[in-house]
């Protein structure tokens, strides 16, 4: 996302820049990584490791790392139960329509391995966005052990509130237990386990 200011400005709502730290993932077998287009993040971390799955093939056309690219919804899923070892989502929930989440939570379940985790960065907002903007983006910059990545998120302003808190009860609806939930500003981490 571009910082430059523009004509449009005015339909855009920043919230403040954020930092985040990121190391390679501990896993043996293969990473999904949800929403894996774009900048993909994940990709970059783990390489050929890492099965990235985005909805547009424009997005997995533009990423620059050694994943393996598949067009794919997280909504259905096509692999087999119990193929995954980890899972990830960085700053692609924002995007699913809410009324998708518990469908895209149950799949991921599903795919994972018993005492398969599954790990999501997204932004929180704990208050009502009261603003005019159409659009709320968050600029942030990702620390990886070999560079840094300058980018950020924007999304349709619909007033969401609340996704951390909103994500548990569904996640823990299914059989989810939460390992870590840490919010850092307005963005948090949740770590969950498919239970053995």
């Amino acid at each position: 996302m571009s910082h430059n200011h523009s004509h449009e400005d005015h339909e855009v709502y920043y919230l403040p820049h954020h930092n985040l730290e990121l190391a390679k993932l501990k896993c043996e077998g293969f990473i999904l990584d949800i929403g894996g287009g774009g900048e993909g993040v994940i990709g970059k971390l783990n390489g050929p490791q890492v099965i990235a799955i985005d909805p547009s093939k424009e997005e997995l056309a533009e990423t620059q790392n050694n994943a393996l690219k598949i067009v794919m919804d997280a909504s259905e899923l096509f692999f087999l139960d119990n193929s995954f070892e980890l899972s990830t989502a960085l700053f692609t929930f924002m995007y699913i329509p809410p009324e998708k989440h518990l469908k895209v939570l149950t799949e991921i379940y599903r795919v994972l391995r018993p005492g398969g985790r599954f790990f999501i960065w997204d932004v929180n907002q704990e208050e009502p966005l009261q603003a005019d903007e159409k659009i709320i983006a968050m600029p942030l910059e990702i620390a990886l052990p070999d560079g840094m990545i300058n980018t950020g998120y924007g999304f349709l302003n619909k007033k969401r509130t609340k996704q951390l808190e909103e994500l548990i009860q569904l996640a823990t609806s299914i059989g989810f237990e939460v390992m870590t939930q840490q919010k850092m500003e307005q963005l948090f981490y949740l770590a969950l386990v498919k239970a053995k």
